[in-house]
């Protein structure tokens, strides 16, 4: 497990780490607004079967690779971070917490077949640079204001 202050994340809240942040594949859990200062992109680790709330959020990153084994995104994960262009979602996700992608620059978004619960509002919200079709295959509910001030879907 990695922790750091609730405040100020693993590394601090001066540090600027850049490049890939490939975490351990031995890490199972790791804390809230842990890697809000990290820029480039994001591996996360095999064993971890869950993004935790708050835990990108604000950060610098652009790109995010998800492995196969994650099943849920939660509530503000990569709220307000740099997140841009294509967004492919594991492909067996089950369910995004509210404003979990708010704020962030993406683009294009690839839902997977097994995604069934979009959570509370605002997950997509202000992604102004969203285009084109929104494909959710099976979701039974799009909650309110889920894509609200994505003017280009």
């Amino acid at each position: 497990m990695i922790e750091g202050e609730p405040h100020r994340g693993v590394f601090g809240s001066t540090t600027r780490l850049t490049g890939p942040l490939v975490l351990p594949s031995s890490l199972v859990s790791y804390a809230k607004l842990g890697f809000s200062g990290t820029t480039g992109t994001i591996v996360l680790p095999p064993k971890v079967d869950h993004v935790p709330e708050f835990v990108f959020e604000g950060s610098g990153c652009t790109q995010v690779d998800f492995h196969e084994g994650i099943i849920e995104i939660k509530g503000a994960a990569f709220r307000n971070s740099s997140l841009s262009g294509e967004l492919v979602l594991p492909p067996n996700l089950k369910y995004i917490a509210g404003e979990a992608f708010l704020n962030t620059k993406i683009s294009k978004i690839i839902f997977p077949e097994s995604l069934r619960v979009l959570g509370e509002s605002h997950i997509f919200a202000n992604c102004v640079y969203l285009t084109g079709t929104l494909e959710l295959p099976k979701v039974a509910r799009i909650p309110r204001n889920c894509f609200e001030n994505c003017k280009n879907i």
